[in-house]
């Protein structure tokens, strides 16, 4: 059975995308099955894994009638990894669901669908506190908190606390939350430090031990429509993520040393 993680800020440009694309392509190369499920109607995910608006079937249209339909799942060129598509449609979710009856985890019964497919099944969520998010955070086990390193950045984590908490209390009694991951990180500024520091003592044992570091290869890969491990596998954002993915999977690295 797959483990279910969606990747949440209400706060955009923290690096959720970039964290789901490149954490579910190191998981592929670490031997996982993994299902990318966009659920932003900005569709920033599918544009960067090669889908065009137009493509085909989205995410849209297996929740725009009330009879669900089946996901469309599309494969895609980083191995191991399969993809459910978002468009802008998505963003007239809330409207379309406020009548539904179990609306809050129409995303969940889709994907219970499928989930014995893979090993993982990553949820790139909106960057607002609507019902897709909600549904995100029924449908899943875990949370991933990416967090931009300057101080501004730790505001509006307690409204994530808050949601998170009650999704917890009356929908989804499993969920945890997986860890907040550091990214565009630049260890020689302090306030970066400050904010790792601050991060540590509100949320101990909370805080992923990699780190993605402020790396331009990284912001060059939405141009190319590259996970980074396609574009560039040997820069510090490869060995970032990769380090994240085998945190998440208790994969250690091969020893090299020879004795």
């Amino acid at each position: 059975m797959a483990k279910k993680i969606a990747i949440l800020n209400f706060k955009g440009g923290v690096g959720k995308t970039t964290t789901t694309v490149n954490l579910g392509a190191a998981l592929g190369i670490l031997k996982k099955k993994v299902l990318i499920v966009d659920l932003d109607s900005q569709a920033n995910t599918s544009y960067l894994i090669g889908f065009d608006e137009g493509d085909g079937a989205t995410i849209y249209d297996s929740i725009k009638v009330e009879e669900l339909q089946p996901l469309t799942i599309y494969d895609t060129e980083m191995k191991n990894v399969d993809l459910v598509p978002s468009d802008r449609r998505l963003g007239r979710a809330d409207e379309l669901l406020v009548t539904r009856i179990g609306r809050e985890t129409i995303i969940k019964d889709l994907v219970s669908q499928v989930e014995g497919k893979y090993d993982y099944i990553l949820f790139d969520c909106p960057p607002n506190r609507g019902m897709i998010t909600i549904n995100a955070m029924c449908a899943v086990d875990s949370i991933i908190i990416p967090v931009d390193s300057q101080l501004l950045a730790l505001q509006g984590l307690g409204e994530i606390q808050r949601d998170f908490g009650v999704v917890k209390s009356k929908l989804n009694p499993g969920v945890e939350i997986e860890g907040y991951l550091l990214t565009k990180f630049k260890s020689n500024i302090r306030v970066y430090r400050d904010v790792a520091n601050a991060l540590r003592e509100n949320f101990p044992d909370k805080v992923f031990n990699a780190k993605i570091r402020d790396n331009i290869k990284l912001t060059e890969t939405p141009a190319a429509r590259k996970s980074i491990f396609q574009y560039n596998p040997t820069c510090a954002g490869a060995e970032d993520y990769m380090q994240l993915a085998r945190e998440i999977t208790g994969i250690k690295k091969k020893s090299t040393s020879t004795k």
